[in-house]
């Protein structure tokens, strides 16, 4: 399936101001691993060493926050937005 991902402004600029993109993928970490394979400059801020997920990152699933990784292997439908946001971003 294809899922929308909304990035957050720190994450839009280093890939050059995109802020929504379509990316294929069965679950939410589906998805997240194919983002950073696509744009590899993205991968050591969404991955740690050791495959987790960046705890400075908010990751949200149709609007549900996905907390300390419990959700990325939620099953992703054609048309659900994946949104990802630095933590560090100030508002």
């Amino acid at each position: 399936m294809s899922a929308r991902v909304a990035l957050g402004p720190v994450l839009a600029d280093i890939i050059g101001g995109l802020k929504y993109l379509d990316i294929e993928g069965a679950t939410v970490e589906e998805v997240l691993r194919n983002l950073s394979a696509t744009h590899q400059e993205l991968a050591p801020l969404l991955w740690r060493s050791t495959g987790e997920i960046n705890p400075i990152l908010v990751i949200f699933h149709n609007s549900q926050v996905i907390r300390e990784g419990k959700g990325l292997d939620a099953a992703v439908k054609s048309g659900d937005e994946i949104a990802v946001i630095s933590s560090l971003e100030g508002g």
